[in-house]
């Protein structure tokens, strides 16, 4: 990879564009969804460009778990479909992009018998839905061979667990992969570029964007516009559409980051059962760190500002005491960060319960809005 031209360069050929000569297609949006879709476009022979109201990767891209997971997850919504999917996505990025998508193992432990069958079998199922192509087939561990690869486990105290695996990556890496690659091949890619007006248009669609960084214009022309704005796809389709409903229903997921001698964790990574609220929680090796998360929560507030509140914290640090029995208090706390799930209104209820589908609709002539998903399926999107 040569790395990305000059902003000023990208902004002038954007700026060039007209009615008569307008891009094929412009892509709203610089996180992975949008980097993928530019990359993918411009691969195909289209001449296409890219802007982004802030940094590449700058909103839930860089605010994940770092997985590239097959969806276990989503065993409990019986979402086979999407968990094949998942699979097959996980895979398919192992071979595009080893570099960046590495498997890693991951405990899961059991404290009763009927904790080890239900687990048991969902994993059968895991494995099913991947071929049995996973990185290896998972299996069942003993209580020390548990607590020997978790070293924060209380002694004695799990009855068992299992190791699967999974794939691990570094997000913002991984948009900045995809923006560089459709880059080198002809992309208009540009950040702190916010478009503050859309008009659709049967053969040419136009966006009016400003330059952030000086607070100049101009006007973009494009045969067909694609919004893959994540939590903001609501705003774009209003500026396109006034009047239009949401369709989103965004959730706030947390992660803390611990020390390593505060959460004493080797290179395995465990996959915890919180019995008492039914969740599970991911707690990673990451860098010289242990990141723990994440939470499912409706989220009413700002989008552009999403915090870390005290409930979301507390409620890790509670699962965490109550796998670990580590006694960890706030000031353990190493680092936090919280990020938007753009989920797809759905049934009244928990965020939860809603599907980690992607939508691809339309707003306006020309006009094609997608959201929803998961990073992990963002090349099939």
């Amino acid at each position: 990879m040569s790395g990305l031209p000059s902003r000023a360069d990208a902004l002038e050929r954007l700026a060039a564009t007209t009615p008569e000569r307008p891009l094929d297609v412009l892509v709203v949006g610089g996180g992975i969804t949008g980097a993928g879709i530019a990359l993918d476009a411009v691969a195909r022979g289209l001449t296409v460009g890219l802007v982004e109201r802030s940094d590449f990767a700058s909103g839930t891209s860089s605010k994940s778990s770092k997985l590239i997971h097959g969806g276990l997850r989503y065993l409990e919504q019986r979402d086979f479909a999407l968990m094949r999917e998942a699979c097959t996505e996980r895979d398919l990025l192992r071979r595009l992009a080893p570099h960046l998508v590495e498997p890693i193992a991951m405990a899961l432990p059991v404290s009763d018998r009927k904790r080890r069958v239900q687990f048991g079998v969902g994993l059968w199922a895991y494995d099913a839905l991947a071929s049995f192509k996973n990185m290896k087939v998972h299996r069942y561990l003993s209580g020390p061979e548990t607590e020997a690869l978790v070293p924060a486990l209380p002694p004695g105290k799990i009855r068992g667990g299992f190791l699967f695996y999974d794939a691990i990556t570094d997000d913002v890496r991984l948009v900045m992969e995809n923006i560089v690659q459709a880059s080198d091949r002809g992309a208009m890619v540009c950040n702190y570029a916010e478009v503050v007006d859309l008009v659709g248009g049967k053969d040419v669609c136009s966006a009016n964007v400003r330059n952030t960084v000086d607070q100049t214009s101009l006007e973009i022309f494009a045969r067909r516009v694609i919004v893959a704005a994540g939590v903001w796809a609501d705003k774009l389709e209003q500026q396109a559409r006034n009047g239009a409903d949401p369709r989103l229903r965004p959730s706030k997921g947390i992660h803390l980051l611990f020390r390593r001698d505060a959460v004493p964790l080797l290179e395995t990574a465990a996959f915890i059962p919180d019995v008492a609220r039914k969740r599970m929680l991911f707690v990673l090796p990451w860098l010289d760190a242990v990141l723990v998360g994440t939470t499912d929560t409706n989220y009413d507030g700002s989008i552009d500002h999403p915090t870390v509140e005290e409930d979301d914290r507390n409620y890790v640090l509670d699962s965490l005491n109550g796998v670990f029995g580590l006694g960890l208090t706030p000031e353990d706390i190493a680092g936090a960060y919280a990020g938007l799930r753009p989920l797809i209104q759905g049934k009244a209820g928990s965020t939860a319960d809603l599907s980690r589908k992607h939508a691809v609709y339309e707003i306006a002539d020309g006009i094609v809005g997608i959201t929803g998903g998961k990073m992990t399926t963002y090349r099939r999107m």
